[in-house]
């Protein structure tokens, strides 16, 4: 886990957007993965955010996650994107790996990986806003 956002409270028909930006260092022609748990559950395991080019890359994620009521337990999904000074990831859509927890959302965590021990992520700026369901 890199970042927590806790204290939460929504309710399992509540649409949500996890935004959040991210940086990964040179030191590897390697890529950073983002992945996302609500409460303890992973619901999607850390997918690729960056490009392999050896050099710092700057990006943002979005995850957007709909109303999960026991109906539509996998409503969502994760987009990102990142770019450096000679190349990044145009864009990437990922698909929930598993089941969003059919209960109150308590706690956002952003989990990141690296795909090479000599390069860094660090994410900043994770922001949760909640939409009006219908």
């Amino acid at each position: 886990s890199l970042i927590t956002v806790s204290g939460l409270s929504i309710p399992a028909n509540t649409p949500f957007l996890v935004v959040g930006s991210y940086r990964k260092s040179a030191g590897a022609a390697d890529t950073v993965n983002i992945g996302l748990m609500l409460n303890a559950t992973e619901v999607m395991d850390p997918g690729t955010a960056t490009g392999a080019q050896n050099e710092v890359q700057t990006g943002a994620f979005m995850f957007f996650i709909g109303a999960h009521d026991g109906t539509y337990l996998r409503s969502g999904f994760r987009m990102a994107g990142s770019d450096g000074a000679t190349g990044g990831l145009d864009g990437s859509i990922l698909a929930l790996r598993a089941d969003i927890p059919n209960a109150t959302i308590t706690d956002v965590i952003i989990r990141a990986n690296v795909s090479n021990a000599s390069i860094t992520i660090g994410v900043d700026e994770v922001h949760v806003y909640t939409f009006s369901p219908s």
